[in-house]
């Protein structure tokens, strides 16, 4: 189980949806919440002041929750990670437009994230329901069929164990006179591991379409699900936005929040 739910905020009202989010997931788990943010040293008490605020517009009433407020000697990203690799048993909850518009949250920092720290983090795009989201929701896992993307299976079954969502697994393939029995196979063979780990039935499906994103956010948003889970693909994080990653375009349009991880070497 999670100890601490970190959510970094910049004081925005974008990074502030992150937080009915993780105030659930406090709820669900009697995780601790660890609010962090950034500013200089003449900046410190009124924002301090404002980030108190947001955090009881979030209702964390009844959490044990902290507000550091941290003048960085080095980038925020380094910052950051460094607090984050100092902490037991953490899951990072924070918002993302996918874009590099924002200093702290929305572009650079939340790429970094997905590079260089080794916990799953759960990013909140613009267009996410947070008053939908709930714990132990549908959570659908997508996978390609490559390792890189299998990274994400072990914190999506170990998710569903904890908080008893049900669970489903999916691929997209292209439309194709060739046969797919292979992917079907892999994605099955995933399905079941999961089904006999957990005791419960875990579903999957094989999905085709020509654009794997806009696919996946048509089944997100036809089946209710709560949580997605997937992984990162290469070094460059949700800075491959711009070249229209399947990942990076899932979080940046779905409506529930996207589960994601570092790939493992």
């Amino acid at each position: 189980m999670f100890k601490e739910i970190v959510v970094p905020l910049d004081g925005s009202d974008l990074s502030a949806t992150a937080l009915p989010i993780a105030a659930k997931i406090c709820r669900s788990s009697n995780a601790k919440l660890n609010v962090i943010s950034f500013a200089s040293e003449n900046e410190v008490d009124s924002r301090r002041i404002r980030i108190e605020d947001q955090v009881a517009v979030a209702n964390t009433v009844g959490i044990d929750t902290e507000v550091s407020i941290v003048t960085p000697r080095e980038s925020i990203d380094l910052e950051l990670q460094t607090i984050i690799d100092g902490l037991d048993k953490v899951l990072v909850c924070m918002t993302t437009h996918g874009r590099s518009r924002s200093e702290a949250l929305a572009g650079s920092v939340a790429s970094s994230m997905l590079q260089h720290v080794k916990t799953p983090i759960l990013l909140v795009g613009p267009d996410c329901d947070t008053d939908a989201f709930e714990p132990d929701g549908h959570l659908v896992v997508a996978i390609d069929g490559s390792r890189t993307s299998e990274t994400i299976i072990a914190p999506a079954v170990w998710w569903a164990r904890e908080f008893g969502s049900p669970l489903e697994f999916v691929t997209v393939l292209e439309p194709s006179r060739g046969s797919t029995m292979g992917e079907s196979v892999q994605v099955e063979r995933q399905a079941r591991s999961a089904q006999k780990e957990l005791g419960k039935i875990v579903n999957f499906e094989v999905l085709h379409g020509k654009k794997p994103a806009k696919v996946l956010l048509e089944r997100l948003d036809s089946s209710g699900v709560k949580i997605m889970a997937m992984a990162t693909h290469g070094a460059t994080g949700l800075s491959r936005v711009a070249t229209g990653s399947v990942t990076s375009n899932v979080v940046r349009h779905a409506k529930c929040p996207v589960m994601v991880m570092r790939p493992t070497p």
